[in-house]
């Protein structure tokens, strides 16, 4: 049976741990700045909880030492005064600036408290927020690690509390403990990473062999050799070639760079990485720096256009403020003494006040909130000077002057039926001559704008479906109002080749008297982000070439053109081309001021305006024979 002393573990306080915290919040803060070098930088975050692990550890052992037990008290009131203060501080801050400065029809309401009860992970988790496509759109998904942060530590101090409680002090056992979760841990991850991807990554359970590496490799450092500059000097090539390498996959990544990373804790001691006094500086204030660098990346990436300016500006600003946090919050309640402690006191009442005021006004008063709402909207920056709820909420697209997201959608709750069974509040009705009946997802939601305003169409509905990868057809509906209504235009989007024989399936049962139009889709972009272009004021454009290729919109197109000559009554409008007649297609026009999209594949209202004299010209010209 192997049995470790207390005394022979290094129990000494370690720069190069502060030099590795630095390394991992600089490789963090050039990932969430979209460097194509570091497009594997979110795995600094796996080195901090092997640090987490060693140091947690190493913190237990330590009071182990001196007191000759575990005081769980202590170490959670010392993990508390280190992380909430902050945490709370600069969350809520964010929050703030974010009512006045970031767009007004989102909130951050619920990732505020989540963050700052430490579930942010279990948040995102359960509402579906895939941290890869929500990281630059919201400045506190990064608050994700400390949710599962603090839930190991609820657990880890316990374990080791139990082990040496009943087991004699031995430390074999603990290790044994830590390597059986660890094993059951990664086993877990390797064999769920393919099925539930976000439970792996935000699930605590997933995370926690990240943790034991750490811890373990502590229990067992004065059994392995240090100071071999060829093995330090192999882990940090290796590293290199994880972080900057393209084929590896997410959690391999991330058992590579865990074990290196801890190797590294446990076998270098000296040299430049760990005497630099900037980069020890920079680790010292890292916990700040984190929760700082988000939100301000955030902030400033709204209105800065010049790459070098955002970086430079973001880590001037993040470290600045990082100062000031770990002077005055952080290490202050790390090290404070009674008479300090007494003038703060009065500012954590006022905090507890305020939150509790929130509460009241969120829940509890309705009219408070709309005024305050209101109020808000009048100051919110982007509001004020952009006119942000009318230009790019989805949500405000009318028909009729109702809004269609209210009324309209499978979860729409609120509306009446009229004697057709339709939602009036989705019908514009005038009499029984053409109705235009456009039914379909959000892709076929971004139209009605420019139908509503054409002064021909005098009776429109609309009738939506959620999923997009869905196509639904209301047959029967549409067969049974063709008998009431002198011609029905039924008109819906196909974005790809799959919806499309989706579609032609449903061909068959709608009534041939009834005129089909396809729309042939719009413009999608991967990379363009049209409402900072909009904030911005600057040009932006998508390639034709690339979006054609990329989603095979020949096929698509030859299909739509197959089954026209297949069907008499069904026509296909090129909304494509119209939105895109060169091979730049507009995504936001500074000289016209003209926003046509809101999202990567979604038109604004402006942009689907732009389709109207189109559309003008292919009724005329394609439905001669009708009067409209």
């Amino acid at each position: 049976m192997i049995r470790i002393r207390l005394k022979k573990l290094d129990l000494s306080y370690k720069n190069h741990i502060q030099s590795l915290r630095a390394l991992s919040v600089l490789l963090v803060f050039f990932y969430h700045l979209n460097f194509y070098y570091f497009s594997k930088g979110y795995l600094g975050v796996d080195i901090f909880f092997v640090i987490s692990g060693f140091v947690i550890t190493q913190r237990i052992y330590k009071d182990l030492e001196i007191h000759n037990k575990i005081y769980l008290i202590n170490f959670y009131i010392r993990r508390v005064k280190r992380i909430v203060p902050n945490l709370i501080f600069i969350v809520s801050s964010t929050y703030l600036i974010y009512l006045f400065f970031g767009p007004p029809n989102i909130t951050l309401w619920k990732d505020t408290i989540s963050a700052i009860f430490g579930i942010s992970n279990l948040f995102f988790l359960y509402s579906n927020q895939d941290y890869f496509y929500n990281i630059q759109n919201n400045p506190l998904a990064h608050t994700w690690s400390l949710g599962v942060e603090e839930q190991f530590y609820l657990i880890f101090p316990f374990i080791i509390y139990i082990v040496f409680k009943f087991f004699n002090k031995k430390v074999f056992f603990i290790i044994t403990i830590l390597t059986l979760l660890f094993v059951i841990s990664l086993s877990s991850a390797i064999y769920f990473q393919n099925i539930v991807p976000n439970y792996i990554f935000y699930f605590p359970f997933f995370r926690f062999w990240e943790f034991c590496v750490g811890s373990i490799l502590f229990l067992l450092s004065d059994k392995l050799n240090k100071n071999k500059k060829i093995f330090t000097l192999t882990i940090f090539v290796v590293l290199g070639i994880v972080l900057f390498s393209d084929n590896l996959q997410y959690l391999t990544g991330n058992i590579v760079v865990v074990f290196l990373s801890a190797l590294f804790i446990t076998n270098y001691k000296k040299g430049f990485f760990s005497n630099n006094k900037y980069i020890l500086k920079l680790g010292k204030i890292s916990y700040s720096f984190y929760l700082w660098h988000l939100p301000v990346i955030y902030f400033l990436d709204l209105y800065l256009s010049n790459k070098i300016y955002l970086t430079v500006f973001s880590f001037f600003l993040s470290y600045i403020f990082s100062i000031i946090t770990y002077q005055y919050i952080e290490k202050f309640f790390q090290e404070y003494n009674y008479k300090k402690f007494k003038f703060y006191i009065h500012i954590i009442f006022l905090l507890i006040i305020l939150f509790f005021t929130l509460i009241y006004i969120k829940y509890l008063n309705e009219n408070l909130r709309s005024k305050i709402r209101n109020l808000i909207y009048q100051t919110n920056y982007l509001e004020k000077n952009y006119k942000w709820n009318d230009r790019v909420v989805f949500q405000s697209i009318v028909l009729n002057k109702n809004k269609i997201h209210d009324f309209c959608t499978d979860n729409s709750e609120v509306f009446t039926i009229n004697q057709d069974g339709l939602k009036k509040e989705c019908l514009k009705h005038q009499d029984y001559t053409i109705l235009f009946y456009l039914e379909g997802n959000s892709h076929t939601a971004q139209y009605v704008t420019a139908f509503d305003e054409l002064e021909i169409i005098k009776n429109l509905y609309f009738k939506s479906y959620k999923t997009s990868d869905e196509m639904r057809i209301s047959t029967d509906e549409i067969n049974k109002l063709s008998k009431k209504y002198q011609k029905i235009f039924y008109i819906t989007d196909v974005s790809d080749v799959e919806l499309l024989n989706k579609f032609k399936v449903e061909i068959p049962k709608i009534n041939k008297e009834i005129e089909i139009i396809l729309f042939n889709s719009t413009p999608f972009s991967v990379n363009t982000e049209p409402l900072k272009c909009l904030i911005k004021k600057v040009d932006c454009f998508n390639s034709k070439d690339t979006d054609w290729e990329r989603r095979d919109l020949a096929k698509l197109n030859t299909e739509l053109i197959n089954l026209k000559k297949k069907h008499k009554n069904l026509n296909v409008f090129n909304s494509y081309d119209i939105l895109c007649p060169e091979k730049n297609c507009p995504i936001y026009n500074k000289e016209k001021d003209i926003l046509y999209y809101i999202d990567n594949n979604h038109l604004s209202m402006e942009g689907a305006r732009q389709l109207k004299n189109g559309l003008l010209t292919f009724f005329k010209v394609e439905y001669s024979n009708l009067k409209f």
